[in-house]
């Protein structure tokens, strides 16, 4: 069989679908830590919380983020 190819429309529609995903992606991942930031400019997250916090963001795999 054939594959059939996409339309301009189409590929531009698939990128805009994927990259609007990707960012919320994104911005779920990080909207936990900008929140931890704005703590500890307060003083009321202490530098080694914060730490672990972009630590756990970077490093953990997204099952334990859930």
């Amino acid at each position: 069989m054939g594959k059939s190819k996409k339309t301009k429309e189409e590929r531009k529609r698939d990128r805009y679908i994927v990259e609007r995903f990707h960012q919320k992606l994104t911005e779920d991942s990080l909207e936990p830590l900008y929140k931890a930031f704005l703590d500890w400019k307060k003083g009321i997250l202490p530098y080694y919380e914060l730490t672990e916090k972009i630590h756990f963001v970077l490093f953990s795999d997204d099952k334990r983020r859930k």
